[in-house]
C-alpha cells in the first residue's frame, strides 16, 4: 500500500510539472456525468444530502459499469457542514494514463463561517473512472491573508484505520463497516468497496485495501 500512495504521489507531481489542468464537469440530477466522453458516458455519481439535516452529507456513491464505490461513513462524517451547490466536480481522461488512472475529482466545499469569511475549506474524493476505486481522500483549507492566499492539505482517515487485521479492535471496526454498506447476491455482491467479487474473504481484503489507500 505504501507503494501505491507513493506512486499516486509521484503520478500527481509530475502532473503538476506538467501544467496538467482538470476539466471542469456538471452533475445531472439523476447522477450522470455529461461532460465526460463517451467510453465513461455510463458513470453514475450519487451524493445525498439528509433531509432533516440538508447541510450533512450521509451518502456518497460511484458507479462505472461493473463496480461501484461507497464512500463509507466513517468517512463521510468527516465532511462539514455543505450544500448541493458547493459540490465541484473535474476530472481527467486526457493526461498519461501511465502515471495516473483516469478519473473525476469531488470537492465539496463547506459552507463558510460567518466569522471567517477569508478562510474556505472542504474536502476532496478523488475516484478512478475505470473501476470505480477511491483512490484517495483529503481535506483542503484555503486563506486570503494580508500577504496573498495560502492553502493546505492533509488526508482523511477513518478513526479505526492502523488496527491491524485480526486484532478485536480492528475485527470490530470492520464489522462495522460492512454492517453500514448493503450487500447483495449474485455477480458484483461486495463491489460497494470498488470490488465485484462475492467470496467473504474477498470483501474482507477490499476492506482493508480500501483502508490502507486512505492512511
Amino acid at each position: 500500500m505504501k507503494r501505491l500512495a507513493c506512486a499516486l504521489a509521484l503520478g500527481s507531481a509530475a502532473l503538476v510539472a506538467h501544467g496538467h489542468q482538470d476539466r471542469l464537469l456538471t452533475l445531472a440530477d439523476d447522477g450522470a456525468v455529461p461532460g465526460l466522453p463517451a467510453e465513461y458516458a455510463a458513470t453514475r455519481l450519487k451524493i445525498e444530502f439528509d433531509r432533516m439535516r440538508p447541510d450533512r452529507v450521509v451518502g456518497i456513491v460511484l458507479t462505472v459499469p461493473g463496480h461501484e464505490t461507497r464512500v463509507p461513513p466513517c468517512l463521510l462524517q468527516k465532511i462539514l457542514p455543505s450544500s448541493k451547490d458547493r459540490v465541484v466536480l473535474k476530472g481527467s481522461w486526457y493526461h498519461d494514463l501511465s502515471l495516473m488512472p483516469p478519473y473525476v475529482d469531488v470537492s465539496i466545499k463547506a459552507d463558510p463561517p460567518a466569522s471567517k469569511q477569508s478562510t474556505e475549506e472542504g474536502v476532496e474524493l478523488l475516484f478512478s473512472l475505470r473501476d470505480a476505486k477511491l483512490i484517495s481522500a483529503r481535506r483542503w483549507v484555503t486563506t486570503s491573508g494580508r500577504y496573498g492566499p495560502g492553502s493546505t492539505s492533509s488526508p482523511l482517515k477513518c478513526d479505526w484505520i492502523g488496527q491491524r487485521p485480526g486484532s478485536p479492535i480492528a475485527a470490530g471496526r470492520e464489522r462495522q463497516l460492512r454492517s453500514s454498506l448493503p450487500t447483495r447476491d449474485g455477480p458484483g455482491a461486495g463491489a460497494e468497496l470498488g470490488h465485484d467479487k462475492a467470496s467473504s474473504s474477498t470483501r474482507e481484503e477490499a476492506a482493508w485495501a480500501l483502508a490502507g489507500r486512505l492512511r
